[in-house]
């Protein structure tokens, strides 16, 4: 995480997955939500690619009718543990107090797919590049024994 930025852990009650917020310590409002959610106990392995983008493209739809973009745009993101896809789109009716441009999406890492949101207004691109480089980036432990 960049050291101008704060971290805040939201647990929700009733065991819904944890959100990790990230916000700048001052300066310009802008959020990352991060969302790690563990591999489902009863399948055969981790969520593939193509499940993965799935997952992805369909989140883009469920936002479309909301975008200025008529075409969602997919891009791939390659993590240091896994891949991953997200979309940009830009909001077409902002309320005050909300943000303009959103990037979403979901990074394997590891066992773990890490879904994320990265909330920002003009002017903000190096935040979304700062953030997307930080999710490339991102290794999952089972414990932190093998830190080296």
């Amino acid at each position: 995480m960049p050291p101008a930025w704060v971290d805040n852990v939201d647990i929700p009650p009733g065991g819904a997955p944890l959100t990790v917020q990230l916000t700048p310590a001052d300066g310009a409002p802008f959020a990352v939500h991060l969302t790690p959610l563990a591999p489902d106990p009863t399948a055969d392995r981790v969520m593939d690619p193509a499940a993965l983008y799935a997952a992805v493209r369909e989140a883009a739809e469920r936002i479309r009718p909301r975008a200025i973009e008529e075409t969602i745009e997919i891009e791939r993101l390659r993590g240091t543990r896994g891949t991953g896809y997200f979309f940009s789109v830009t909001d077409r009716e902002p309320q005050p107090e909300e943000f303009r441009y959103m990037t979403q999406g979901a990074l394997q890492a590891g066992e773990l797919i890490v879904w994320f949101t990265i909330l920002t207004n003009n002017g903000q691109e190096a935040e979304v590049a700062t953030a997307l480089a930080m999710l490339q980036s991102l290794v999952h432990r089972a414990t932190g024994q093998d830190l080296r």
